[in-house]
């Protein structure tokens, strides 16, 4: 166990595949899973609202997976549910609020 949000068998805060491609190309993508740490739960969601939009882009790791490999590109992710962190917003904002 850890004193922060993450167990040591959880997932880190993002993943990198394909790391030393020289391609001039470079991927990124965010609450690419619906992965929420252990800590939290399920977050009181049931598993049908789990499996919605609501928790992740639906899809998203799976193309961006197959272009960055055509490509011979990097590619890192952030693997967790967006109900958890959501990268497109400064810290201490919320989706409704300007980025």
């Amino acid at each position: 166990m850890t004193d922060g949000l993450l167990y040591d068998d959880d997932c880190g805060p993002f993943e990198t595949e394909n790391p030393a491609s020289a391609s001039p190309f470079f991927f990124t993508s965010d609450h690419t899973s619906r992965t929420i740490p252990r800590r939290l739960g399920s977050l009181g969601l049931s598993e049908a609202d789990l499996g919605k939009n609501i928790a992740c882009d639906i899809g998203i790791y799976e193309v961006t997976t197959r272009i960055a490999k055509a490509l011979d590109a990097t590619y890192v992710y952030q693997p967790y549910s967006r109900l958890v962190i959501n990268c497109n917003h400064k810290p201490g904002t919320n989706s409704r609020s300007p980025r």
